[in-house]
């Protein structure tokens, strides 16, 4: 059975029929939909690395930079500016002020970041500096779905109405956009460390010798090697730093260099944050595993007046892009950003919270401390309620250690 593909010089169009997609002849001189090598069709696998129209899949080998795409850490790389795609419209939301590129003839009135349709046409493709790896879509839209609805479905903490308030048909596919900093961290160490030794003394009142252990304090000096590969940092600041390092867990060993056809059907958000910002704060990251390194390369627990200093070296940094599924829903009159990792199905967001149980939780975790005061109370007549006060403040601590935790759970839930 042949394989029906789309002509040459047509592209997709918007459609107002759902499930239907519609082609239409392309203006002139407008650029063309990248094809797949196999049966020629339009490369529209939306990220992946299977062509939709003849299942003829691209090998990630195929792909694979043996060097990683790293390059050295120079400003002067700056200079070197791309369009993230070629021919691809620049659009921002007026709402949120995300930036993102779309595909002629694929331009969405809403925008996937916050749900508002306030997307504007932004004059054009705008010079950023290329991409040099990207992550291939490994997890499907359904699958995905299927995530993402046992994420909100779980847990006793969710309102009851939440899963039918979230549109999960809306979920979209966007690549966002990381920097990944490697280097080598060369740091040394300079501390007391006290070394525990066993010294046997004379004691005249008991007449006899007596063993007792003591620290000795003595000026020490070390040094450790770090050699992270690959340290993400979010390249956007569209999005809460905390939903994204819930998905950060990718296998960046599946990373290939940057093809435009893995971005067909699928928007790429563009970096906000610079390179040299990005990577002040990796540095401050880098350096603070630096500093527990030589904490933990001390020879004792025993340890005092530590400083210690990181040498930077060789570093290396590349732009990546890395696929999720993004969803934005109206609960209590208020927009929830969920998303799930492309690749691993993880999923981060912000969820409403059913404070009422929160609050029944909390006082159901503190009921048995103030009963066992009111108890006490009374039995301080009898000359035994001091036992129960007692008892009841250890309760209350317990309960209150709980409901605090509880509280910052949902607190977190909350905020994402």
């Amino acid at each position: 059975m042949s394989i029906w593909v789309p002509p040459s010089g047509f592209v997709p169009v918007s459609s107002a029929v759902e499930g239907v997609t519609v082609w239409a002849l392309a203006e002139e001189g407008a650029a063309g939909p990248l094809r797949c090598a196999a049966c020629g069709g339009p490369w529209s696998a939306g990220g992946s690395l299977v062509c939709a129209w003849c299942g003829h899949e691209e090998t990630a080998a195929a792909y694979r930079d043996p060097e990683g795409g790293a390059k050295a850490f120079s400003l002067d790389a700056l200079d070197q500016s791309a369009p993230v795609m070629e021919g691809a419209l620049q659009l921002s939301c007026s709402a949120c002020g995300a930036s993102w590129e779309e595909e002629p003839g694929h331009v969405a009135s809403v925008c996937p970041f916050c749900a508002v349709a306030a997307v504007v046409d932004s004059g054009g493709a705008h010079p950023t500096l290329r991409p040099s790896s990207m992550l291939p879509l490994t997890l499907s839209a359904a699958e995905a779905r299927a995530h993402l609805s046992g994420w909100l479905g779980g847990g006793w903490l969710n309102p009851a109405a939440l899963t039918a308030g979230v549109r999960l048909e809306e979920l979209k596919g966007v690549f966002l956009p990381w920097w990944a900093f490697s280097a080598d961290l060369h740091a040394t160490w300079d501390a007391e460390i006290g070394r525990e030794e066993t010294r046997t003394t004379w004691d005249s009142d008991s007449n006899s010798y007596k063993t007792h252990t003591v620290i000795v304090w003595r000026r020490e000096q070390g040094s450790v090697l770090l050699q992270p590969r690959d340290h993400l940092t979010a390249a956007t600041e569209r999005l809460a730093p905390a939903l994204l390092a819930g998905v950060a867990d990718y296998d960046l060993s599946a990373m290939v260099p940057f093809q435009e056809r893995l971005l067909a059907g699928w928007r790429a958000l563009q970096y906000d944050r610079a390179l040299p910002e990005s990577w002040e704060v990796a540095r401050q990251v880098l350096r603070g595993r630096a500093l527990k390194a030589c904490m933990d390369d001390t020879p004792t627990d025993h340890v005092r007046d530590l400083s210690a200093s990181v040498d930077f070296r060789e570093e290396r940094w590349r732009h990546v892009l890395l696929p999720v599924y993004l969803s934005s829903f109206r609960y209590r009159d208020r927009t929830w950003q969920v998303m799930v990792n492309g690749q691993t199905g993880t999923v981060s967001g912000q969820r409403p919270v059913a404070w009422g149980r929160v609050w029944w939780a909390i006082a159901a975790m503190m009921s048995p401390a103030i009963a066992t005061a009111l108890l006490g109370v009374l039995l301080l007549i009898v000359g035994i309620g001091l036992i129960f006060l007692a008892l009841s403040l250890i309760l209350a601590a317990a309960g209150g250690f709980a409901s605090l935790a509880l509280y910052r759970h949902a607190v977190s839930m909350e905020r994402g």
